[in-house]
This record gives structure tokens, sequence and C-alpha cells, in this order.
């Protein structure tokens, strides 16, 4: 039986990332903006790949509620046809006795009709509810984009990077992630273990970007 997503129950913020940066009153974001233009990243960039982040857990969020409107229309389902088990057997049993001394069902077929229509209603549920969480792609995109540009090392012409701007270590680049990320309101899902957990999948991609930009250097 499909089992109730229990982060539902704490609603993400999925307000426009603008209105989240102007109600926030702190230097937090001013501070991050400075950081990450020092790295190498505009804040234009950083912005247009959070906002592209708030779309995708946008979709993330409502395949979760999908599903669970799903897995509870299955419970509601079970417990139905468990509660009308009396009544389908008797609606499949009940006989009559005819002029002729033979028996007939009452109700005909309509007992195992409902008890048909009900189960196949649940079996059709049941296999679009797949097992497990849905995938956080969403944040292994946003990592794999910002983790790809602090440590990758310089872009191929000087002036599209600041003056001292130096490859970030790893731990550095997830230190920044995160802190970024839970601004952006994404602290309940985001945490530093899943961060690196994405960086030594797509390392091959750093390392082929870095060698990529220092061959264009050269």
């Amino acid at each position: 039986m499909a089992r109730k997503i229990k982060r539902l129950s704490e609603r993400w913020d999925s307000r426009d990332l603008h209105e989240v940066i102007q109600e926030d009153s702190s230097e937090d974001w001013s501070e991050a903006f400075a950081w990450w233009q020092h790295a190498g990243v505009a804040a234009e960039t950083l912005l247009a790949v959070l906002e592209k982040i708030r779309v995708e857990r946008m979709r993330y969020e409502e395949e979760l509620q999908g599903r669970d409107t799903r897995a509870r229309n299955i419970r509601e389902a079970q417990k139905a046809l468990k509660e009308a088990a009396s009544l389908i057997r008797f609606l499949k049993t009940q006989e009559s006795l005819n002029d002729d001394g033979s028996r007939e069902l009452v109700f005909g077929q309509l007992g195992e009709q409902i008890e048909r229509a009900v189960q196949s209603y649940i079996d059709n549920l049941s296999r679009i509810v797949p097992r497990g969480r849905p995938s956080d792609l969403w944040l292994g995109q946003c990592v794999g984009l910002l983790a790809i540009e602090l440590m990758s090392g310089p872009l191929p012409k000087a002036r599209a990077r600041p003056r001292g701007v130096v490859r970030q270590s790893e731990k550095s680049t997830i230190r920044a992630i995160a802190h970024v990320l839970n601004l952006a309101g994404h602290g309940e899902l985001v945490t530093r273990e899943k961060i690196r957990h994405v960086i030594r999948k797509i390392r091959p991609a750093i390392e082929k970007r870095r060698e990529g930009r220092m061959k264009a250097k050269v």
C-alpha cells in the first residue's frame, strides 16, 4: 500500500526569488552576491540559476502532491471496499426462487461488477504511484551548474572573471552552495552531504571543463 509522504505537511515557500530577496532585511544576500562575484559568478548568473531551480523545485513539489493525492485515494478506496464487504457478499449471494423452482441471483452480477470496478480503480492508481520518493533532479542540476563554475578554474577570457579569482576547493564550494540555497528557501531539503554527493558524481565533468579552459587559455 502506498505511504503518505510526510514532508507535505511542511509546505515550501515558492514565492518569486526577487520577492524573497526584497523582503530579507539582513545583509545575507548582499554578502552572498559579493562572495559569488569575487568567485567569478556574476549576480545575474547566480539569480538565473536560482530562478531555474525555483521552477524545477515547483515541479518537484507538484509531483509530491500528485503522489500524495493518488496514495490517499488508494487508501480511501481500499477502506471503502473493506467496509462494503458484507454488502457486496449479500449482492453476490442473495437468491430468489423462480416459479419453476430454479434459483437466480436477485441482483445479478451487480456485486461482482462493484467489486471488480473498485479493485480495478485501486490497481490502476497503484501502477502510477512509483515506490520511493521522486528524485531531487532540481538539486543535482543546481549543484552541477554552480560547482562547475566554482571548481573549474578561470574562464578562457580574462574579462569574464574579476582579477584575483581563484579556483574554489570542494569544501568552500559545498559551503557556498549550501548557504545560497538556504537563503533561496531550500534549506529543509538541502544538506552539505547531498551537495558533496552530487559533486563527486560530476567530478569528471569538472575536470573536463577545467582542462578545456586551460587549453583555451594557452
